[in-house]
């Protein structure tokens, strides 16, 4: 497997004519992208810790009618031991941001749930907590549209099970598949199914190496093949891509090495109908702010974009790359853009970034911490986990 990146560093020409052939490039991809749109910011929930929730971080979905629906980490009836500050909520937002409240968790139905929600044609919702349930070691529940949980899977009840799942994928005949934080034959989490009846099959244990899957979420291709990153493990230690097909067979696409690549993903993937894989890795790039990048099948690398983590631009990507109906990508970084406290960003699919939003702490709030969502109208919504006081939102971005 082969790594490039698309960015260039030094240069024969003389200063004058880099000025030129800059301003040169500004103007061809000004003409053949057309006129750059204006956005608009809006927040629609600011979340006050109990009674709404607090902390947000898997990010929202959207029904038809174009209601929000999410989880809240934190938040709902406190001093319910071990979570002193709420083990949670699921909660739904209007069109206008009004929020109700669909559940609270209480530590017996799990607790701390953390990925985005997943529903099914008839409205149900499904989803994992990181904590809780029977043996404390986490859930995959489903929830009906009224707000009733019922647990289809706790950690920890057969050996060498995982604990701390992340997130779900669904797919057409019902399975759900996921990734834990932790737990397996190596302690190091583990890949797993979980049928319609609540039985568990693990498919894979992350090795000794310390390959966790932390919260990145899993994706399917046609054939039933899985695709995921982990954050640390691969040959180098710092994150791999890795595929896992129908038959168990775990192959590693591509492992990071922390330089010029990245290093450290913390996100999940997008995926092409030519099979090319795109993603984001927190560290690593020529400033160490982070990269974003796109695999082909062969297993070759190339770098999109070197994230600056200052001078405006983002750094720490931790979300997705999300490919709109426009072909281009949306992401989030944690830090970086103009006071340091994370962006909402536009890559093109050859690489330029264009930061939609900085966030600043004071008017909004801090700490990026979801993929973001898309509707049918290119209107793009996220959450921010928010830090110290600051509970975190819910936004939309409108073009």
């Amino acid at each position: 497997m082969k790594f490039q990146t698309l960015q260039k560093s030094g240069s024969k020409f003389p200063p004058s004519t880099i000025s030129r052939l800059f301003l040169l490039a500004v103007t061809l991809f000004a003409l053949a992208s057309g006129p750059a749109q204006a956005q608009t910011f809006t927040i629609l929930h600011k979340f006050g810790a109990a009674p709404d929730g607090a902390n947000s971080e898997g990010g929202v979905i959207l029904d038809a009618a174009g209601n929000i629906y999410g989880a809240a980490y934190r938040g709902g009836p406190q001093f319910i031991e071990p979570c002193d500050t709420g083990c949670g909520t699921v909660y739904k937002l209007d069109a206008s941001g009004n929020q109700t409240v669909l559940h609270n968790f209480r530590y017996t139905d799990g607790a701390w749930p953390l990925g985005k929600l997943v529903r099914d044609a008839v409205g149900n919702f499904y989803g994992a907590t990181q904590i809780g349930g029977p043996f404390g070691l986490g859930t995959i529940f489903k929830m009906n549209a009224a707000g009733i949980i019922r647990t289809l899977y706790a950690f920890g009840s057969v050996a060498g099970d995982g604990n701390a799942p992340t997130s779900v994928l669904r797919d057409a005949s019902g399975n759900l598949y996921g990734t834990t934080i932790a737990g397996g034959a190596h302690n190091a989490g583990i890949i797993f199914k979980i049928d319609s009846a609540g039985n568990e099959t693990i498919l894979h244990s992350f090795d000794s190496l310390g390959t966790t899957a932390m919260s990145a979420s899993l994706i399917a291709d046609a054939a039933g093949n899985l695709y995921g990153t982990s954050s640390t493990g691969g040959s180098n230690g710092v994150g791999a891509i890795y595929k896992l097909d129908p038959a168990g067979n775990y192959t590693e696409l591509y492992s990071f090495a922390d330089g010029a690549d990245g290093g450290f993903p913390a996100a999940g993937l997008n995926r092409d109908s030519a099979g090319n894989l795109y993603g984001t890795a927190l560290r690593g790039g020529s400033f160490n702010g982070g990269t974003a990048y796109k695999l082909d099948p062969a297993g070759n690398l190339t770098v999109l974009h070197t994230f600056r983590n200052r001078g405006g631009d983002g750094g720490l990507p931790n979300s997705a790359l999300v490919r709109g109906p426009d072909g281009n990508f949306y992401g989030m970084t944690q830090s970086g853009g103009d006071f340091g406290h994370g962006t909402v960003f536009l890559l093109t699919p050859n690489g330029q970034e264009r930061v939609l939003h900085s966030f600043d702490a004071i008017t909004d709030s801090a700490t990026p911490a979801s993929d973001p969502t898309l509707d049918s109208a290119g209107n793009l919504y996220g959450t921010v986990s928010g830090f110290g006081y600051d509970n975190g939102l819910v936004f939309k971005i409108t073009f």
